[in-house]
């Protein structure tokens, strides 16, 4: 469903991997709950001057919500 929405929504084809780091998702699969996790990135993270684009938190919020409507 995520990769549906992502096509829709972004128009990019996603594709499934893991992340050596832990993440939120990690809880809820110890708990039996199947999880995905996803983001628009510019590859910055955890390094000096890390930052995030607004427009992507907002699109990839829009993918969010359009999952939870479905």
């Amino acid at each position: 469903m995520l990769k549906k929405a992502i096509k829709e929504l972004r128009g990019k084809d996603a594709k499934a991997g893991g992340i050596g780091g832990g993440t939120f998702a990690a809880y809820f699969r110890k708990l039996g709950i199947p999880a995905v996790v996803w983001a628009t990135l510019d590859m910055t993270a955890h390094q000096p001057d890390e930052y995030a684009i607004i427009d992507n938190i907002v699109n990839d919020a829009k993918v969010m919500a359009y999952l939870a409507l479905k």
